[in-house]
This record gives C-alpha cells, structure tokens and sequence, in this order.
C-alpha cells in the first residue's frame, strides 16, 4: 500500500512538472492586443494610472472597449473582461521579421516606411529639386545626438516651404515612434504643397513648416528591432527596453503633469523631470517660437482673440480621429470655435472629431501651442493600427489630404474663416489664352450647416495676388440673379489683356450675409505665346 502510494506520488510530481514547465511563467507571457471592457471613464483613466499601454478607446453602447499591450494574465486586469486579438498580436510579434524588408524603391522598412535617416535625406533631395520653394534645415537635436557615450543621435530636420510671412502653418509627425503613418502622411504634405495644383500654388503664398519626423532616435529603434517603440530612448528606467520620456506629455503648457501621464521613468506615459526636459521636445517648442506671436493672457479663462492667426497640426495614429485642447478633457476659453473647426477637418476626411478625447493626456504640444499662442491647434488619429500596412499609405493620404488642404486655408484667421462660405468646383472657360481674351471663371459658394447656414451675400475673384496679400476684388455675381440662398453658382469674367506668359492663379472667396468672409479656391489660367491646336487622342475600343 505504500509503494503503491509512493509510486502515484511520483507519477503526480512528473504530470505536475510537466504541466507547469508547458505554460508561461508569470512575467515570461508574451503580451498580446487585448480589449478590455470597463464601465465607466474613471476605469479608463485607472488602466493608463496603472502604467498599461492604451491604444485605443471604442464607446460600445454604455460600455467601453479599451484596446492595450499586455501580457492577457496580467494581474491589473483581473477584474475586467479581457478578449484577445490573435491577428493583431501576430500582426505585431512578426513585427521583427518585417524590419529589412524594403519598398519597391528600395529603401525604408516594413515594405516601404521611411527610416530615420532616409526622411531626412528625402527632405534634403526636395529642397534641391525646389530651390526657389522649399530649404531644409537643422532645427533641433535628438537625445541621442546631446548624449555621450551612446548611439549616433541626429539633427531634426525641418522643411521650409513658401514664404516667410505671418501667416504660418506647422505640421509636425513622429512624435511617438512607433505611429508609423504619420512621418508618411508629413511627408506627402510636403510633396503636395510642391507640386502643380492650384490650391498648392495658392498655399505657397503662407510660410509652411513641417517636422516629420520629431522623434527620430525612437524610430530608430522601431526600425531596428520591430518593437512597439514610444518614447524617445533617455536612460532612467532599470529595463532599458522600458526606458524614454514621452514627447506627447513632456510640453510646458498649464496642463503639464495632469492626467494621463506619470512620474515612473518605465511608464509608457513618462512626462519627464519637468517641462520641456527633452531635446525633441525643445525642437518643437522652438518651431513654433519661431513661426508663431507669444499672445499674453490667462490660457485657462481668456480666450484668444478672433483675429488669432496660424495654424498648428499633429498627426499621429491611430483611430481616425480628430481632436483639440485641452488634452486633459477640459474645455479651453475658444471651445465651441476649436469644436467648429474640428468636426469641419473631420468631416473633410470621413473622421470623428473626438471631445472629450478617449482618455486624457497632459502636456500635449497642441497644448503647448494654444496655451502660448492662442493658435487653433488640432491633432489627427490617422488610419487603424501602429503598423498598418504600407500599401495603405495611398488611401490614408486620400483621407488626410483635404483636411490638411483646408487647416492651411484657415491659417490667415482661423477662428473667423471658420464661419464664413467655402468656394468648390471652381472652373475656367478657356483655361489657356494667347491673346486678349475675357475669361469665364464659376464656382460654387456655400455656407452649409459646417459654416453656419446664412445665404451667401457677395463673391469675389483675384487674379495673381491673394486677398491676403493685397489682390485686387473683382466682384462676382449670382448665377440666379439673386445672392439669396445658402448655396450659390457663381460667375466672374476678366480680362487677359496685360497677362504675361505663363501660368497665372486666379482665386475665388465667398462672404455670407453675417459678414463672414470664408476659404479661398484656386485654380489656373496658362498665357502662351502662340497659336494653340487642339490634341485629338485616339479611341481605343476593346473586341468584344
């Protein structure tokens, strides 16, 4: 009886052994997408409190859905509902694998994103090929580039793209390193605004400056190992995989150190040891110096005046959203006109504007902005994941682009063009002259409900010189008869008679019945020297 006891102790012991030696110990688990389901937007606030790396924020119903990083037995989950997503875990543990794999141009890194390195070349290349619009320049250091005794830092590098006006639009991208999309949708920014379109020529009237890639020595490290890297890589955390400041929570604004972001050097949420404390961040906070008017007052209670010009823009990933001050989910004194402008930049590119945001953040660099500038500054949540694939690009740049087009028109008075009619399908009738020619020009005007619903008053066309600038009006007239209603065909005719040869802007703004002036639309009129024949292409039909 006792061997026998004996004998099924042992065997025990060997199928116990067996079965604890099968499944991850506590702390080797390999973390996983999970959603996590919680009641309330306190519980929200709780997980981030609890150091847990939050994605993303989806309201079902009266409940929350929380997206995060996490090892599915973690114990800081143990009283919630917890699903696992196993295509985007593995989505993300073959992350690694992806890292040397190039686009079809050859370069970057998971089939196409642009390394560190290589974006700051690219704007490099894009200022020699546009030397009379764009110069690229040194405009701040990176951790590693002030830190002895590490890895090879860098300069960050700016575009400079336009005039050097007070009219001033800045996008910046890559703050958080592992947002992938955001460098690319900067990018394609740039290469817009230097291309043939009527509205770039337009918009090149403005002083652009544009940033994207703000955190470059944290995606290094994203292109180097394929991991979910956020912060920037300052030492101070005893994991150094765990290690960094987060530049989204490190700006000197009144919101710095408030919710959202922790004092723990290994939380993915680390503000730092004060305002401001990183390089990268001190970059962006000089661009904007630099670009924008310092507007004295109390941020918290005094709104900024209406005439307020410039505008700032972040684009991050993910959730196709869009959002503003004051990231700890309180309402800045220019609420309900930073709310306008946010649900006409959403609607632009089929996105929600987000207020209150999923979760509060603090020391955000659109804080920052509105705080010292009064600026109207608004941050994008382009696309659906931190690795989305590249071949997506196309189709988020196709989203993002109209709202990017219409932030930069609002750059001359954001707070007042927001109110007022916006011009669309602008056409010319000819659109290429060679002698003295009157010229047709119609569009159509209209101050939707997203503008504020009044009938259109007046519209005027420019030839050249932008209205903010100078131009000349030329007064256009109602198709109807009447200027009497919310949405307008209009109609303007000039002269050629003293154009040179070349391609001339014209432009189209409308006003409504409140006073409000609105956006400006663009389009393209060629002079040539020459007689000009009609090219007749052939018709290709298939067999049928």
């Amino acid at each position: 009886m006792k061997k026998t006891t004996g004998l099924l102790l042992i065997v025990a012991l060997i199928l116990a052994s067996f079965i604890v030696s099968a499944l991850p110990a506590r702390g080797q688990e390999l973390p996983a997408v999970l959603y996590v389901t919680v009641g309330t937007q306190a519980e929200i606030t709780q997980l981030i409190d609890f150091g847990l790396d939050v994605w993303h924020v989806e309201q079902v119903d009266s409940q929350y859905v929380v997206t995060v990083w996490a090892e599915p037995s973690d114990p800081r989950l143990t009283n919630y509902t917890v699903e696992v997503d196993t295509e985007r875990t593995q989505l993300y543990r073959d992350a690694p694998d992806q890292i040397g794999v190039a686009g079809v141009e050859g370069q970057g890194f998971m089939g196409g994103y642009l390394k560190a390195a290589e974006m700051y070349t690219h704007l490099d290349a894009l200022a020699a090929d546009n030397p009379t619009l764009a110069q690229s320049y040194d405009c701040g250091d990176s951790w590693d580039k002030i830190t002895a005794g590490g890895p090879a830092g860098y300069d960050i590098k700016c575009l400079h793209i336009g005039g050097t006006n007070d009219i001033d639009v800045v996008v910046i991208a890559g703050e958080h390193a592992r947002e992938l999309m955001g460098p690319e949708i900067a990018r394609l920014w740039a290469e817009w605004l230097l291309g043939p379109e009527a509205d770039a020529a337009y918009l090149r009237w403005f002083d652009h400056r544009i940033m994207p890639m703000t955190n470059p020595d944290g995606h290094r490290m994203v292109e180097n190992t394929g991991a979910l890297w956020r912060k920037n890589t300052h030492a101070g955390c005893s994991n150094a995989s765990k290690r960094g400041v987060d530049p989204g929570r490190n700006c000197d604004s009144v919101t710095y150190g408030g919710p959202g972001s922790s004092t723990d050097p290994c939380h993915e949420n680390y503000r730092g040891t004060g305002p401001a404390s990183e390089p990268e961040t001190q970059a962006v906070q000089a661009l904007l110096a630099s670009q924008f008017t310092s507007l004295v007052r109390n941020p918290l209670t005094d709104p900024a005046p209406d005439n307020t010009p410039d505008i700032f823009a972040t684009v991050h990933t993910y959730g196709r959203l869009v959002y503003i001050p004051w990231s700890t989910n309180q309402q800045t004194p220019n609420h309900s006109q930073l709310r306008n402008v946010c649900n006409q930049l959403g609607g632009k590119s089929g996105y929600t504007c987000q207020f209150p945001f999923q979760y509060p953040a603090s020391g955000t660099s659109e804080d920052h902005s509105y705080d010292e500038y009064g600026t109207v500054s608004v941050g994008f949540e382009v696309g659906t994941d931190f690795f989305e694939p590249y071949g997506h690009l196309n189709a988020r740049w196709t989203e993002m682009k109209p709202s990017l087009i219409y932030a930069a028109k609002l750059a001359p008075a954001p707070y007042q063009l927001r109110k007022g009619p916006e011009p669309a399908s602008l056409s010319l009738s000819p659109t290429m002259v060679n002698t003295d020619t009157t010229v047709t020009v119609n569009a159509t005007v209209s101050d939707d409900s997203g503008h504020g619903g009044q009938n259109i008053a007046a519209a005027q066309l420019y030839i050249g010189t932008p209205p903010e600038f100078g131009g000349t009006p030329i007064a256009m007239t109602a198709v109807d008869g009447n200027f009497n209603q919310v949405t307008e065909q209009v109609l303007g005719t000039f002269s050629t008679t003293g154009l040179s040869v070349g391609k001339h802007l014209i432009m189209v703004r409308g006003r409504d019945s409140a006073g409000n002036w609105g956006v400006v639309k663009a389009g393209s009129l060629i002079r040539v020297d020459g007689e000009i024949y009609p090219i007749w292409l052939p018709v290709v039909t298939k067999n049928q």
